[in-house]
């Protein structure tokens, strides 16, 4: 099963980026009519061309239906030299399923360390979301828009 996750990246004039997840979307039509929506909304219309749409392929069996319609993204977020880098793992249709792809990703990073390829200190994210509801639901503050 394929599922849309759709995000909005923008850059400010100090080149900081910022990303935002808007949703997860059972098909890309679904997407592309809440990037309609979320371009006329503060900030989002000073970026109109940041609306970035991703299929996530579930890590299921074929036929698998997500239960309540939740689906869980995991993320790993850790600090490299005073700069914080995010790491998405995965969509899952369970906590379940999702926790057993953080235990092996982190068992790898415990092997990568005991190699001294990395040091560990970083945080995993494992969230919730409704299928097909807009997660972010406000506009941003952009120095366009400032008053």
């Amino acid at each position: 099963m394929i599922v849309y996750a759709l995000f909005h990246l923008n850059v400010d004039e100090s080149g900081v980026s910022d990303r935002k997840l808007i949703g997860f979307f059972s098909s890309y039509s679904i997407a592309k009519t809440v990037i309609k929506r979320y371009s006329k909304v503060s900030g989002f219309i000073d970026f109109p061309n940041g609306f970035k749409i991703k299929p996530y392929y579930m890590n299921e069996k074929t036929g698998v239906s997500i239960k309540n319609k939740n689906v869980y993204f995991l993320q790993y977020e850790y600090s490299k030299d005073d700069i914080d880098y995010v790491i998405d793992l995965g969509l899952y249709s369970s906590k379940v399923r999702a926790t057993i792809e953080a235990i092996r990703f982190g068992l790898s990073l415990l092997i990568k360390k005991q190699q001294g390829k990395v040091k560990l200190g970083g945080r995993f994210y494992n969230v919730a979301y409704k299928l097909n509801k807009v997660f972010w639901r406000e506009g941003f503050f952009t120095y366009k828009n400032k008053i």
